[in-house]
């Protein structure tokens, strides 16, 4: 007996039902491979094996889809669990490296998530643990905030220059050109710029010590309980 034929958009009977979760991995998939130059929703049907139009029950438009792939990748990050306000230094440290990682493994993303808002409930609620974190440990509820955005805007913009697809991204990246011309740089002068010029630029190296800075500014800032000034 001939197999009926499915209706357009629909995907085949062995294949689970096209949601939106399919539709968020799918498009993440499409700009983890070309790019977000490439990511359509053409492009998203065409991976799921269904007609674009089936997509508009799960996102509308190509700024949804943009959405979308924001989502998936917070949603790739590993968030560490609070261990309590003494362990707060600790909990911003492993907060900050889960996110770096998640980044790491979609460059593509990159930009996209440094220009968009995170509100995927998941995020939020790894947010408000993280605020929750800063508030036991003795900062108001203003600087909790100003803490968590420091943190996330240090760190996502530091994997902007080490691995965002940004053409502006990253002038260390030519670090190598710099340390050719090594020799035209001392005649010029620039002794110092001449005296860091020297072979691979250590990334994993410059956000540790990054984090660790920030890390110490916010503890010389901390009000622990019972306090009436910032600890110094």
């Amino acid at each position: 007996m001939a197999e009926r034929p499915r209706a357009p958009g629909r995907p085949p009977r062995d294949e689970a039902p096209l949601s939106r979760e399919l539709v968020l991995r799918a498009a993440l998939a499409v700009t983890d491979r070309n790019g977000l130059s490439a990511l359509s929703m053409r492009a998203v049907a065409s991976s799921l094996g269904v007609t674009p139009m089936a997509l508009y029950h799960h996102v509308a438009g190509k700024e949804g889809l943009l959405d979308l792939v924001n989502e998936a990748v917070w949603l790739d990050v590993r968030w560490p669990v609070s261990r309590g306000s003494a362990r707060w230094a600790a909990h911003a440290k492993a907060t900050a490296r889960a996110i770096r990682r998640a980044l790491r493994a979609h460059p593509n993303a990159v930009g996209l998530v440094a220009a968009r808002p995170a509100r995927a409930p998941a995020v939020l609620v790894a947010f408000d643990g993280l605020l929750g974190s800063f508030t036991r440990a003795g900062f108001n509820s203003r600087d909790a905030l100003f803490a968590a955005d420091t943190l996330g805007i240090f760190t996502v913009g530091h994997a902007q220059a080490e691995f965002g697809t940004s053409p502006s991204a990253a002038p260390e990246r030519q670090r190598e050109d710099l340390a050719n011309s090594r020799e035209s740089l001392e005649r010029a002068g620039l002794t110092h710029v001449a005296a860091v010029a020297q072979g691979r630029h250590d990334y994993d190296a410059e956000f540790e010590f990054g984090l660790e800075a920030l890390v110490a500014g916010l503890t010389a800032r901390r009000r622990p309980r019972g306090s009436t000034r910032p600890a110094r």
